[in-house]
């Protein structure tokens, strides 16, 4: 998450304090992901929802949300909805 937010936040935006919520949702919300069964064809697309899920975060809490609930409930919300845009796969070894 740290690297997450190095990449889409800016140095010293977060005190320590609110640091440590912003991974606790984000750890939360990639546990609850993990255990929902969702599969990933390689780690490109693991790392994209990883990113995903983080960037949600970040964006909430630079616009001042801190409610750990909040942010891992949204951010997997925002990750099922972007799914839900994607073309269907198809499996090209099936019938």
């Amino acid at each position: 998450m740290l690297r997450i937010i190095k990449a889409h936040g800016e140095e010293g935006v977060f005190p320590p304090e609110e640091l440590l919520v912003l991974v606790a949702a984000f750890d939360e919300a990639w546990q609850q992901l993990d255990r929902s069964g969702v599969r990933f064809d390689s780690d490109y697309e693991l790392e994209q929802a990883r990113n995903k899920l983080g960037k949600y975060i970040i964006d909430q809490a630079k616009k001042g949300e801190r409610d750990k609930a909040e942010l891992r409930d949204g951010a997997l919300l925002a990750y099922s909805q972007s799914v839900l845009q994607l073309p269907p796969r198809y499996d090209s070894g099936a019938g």
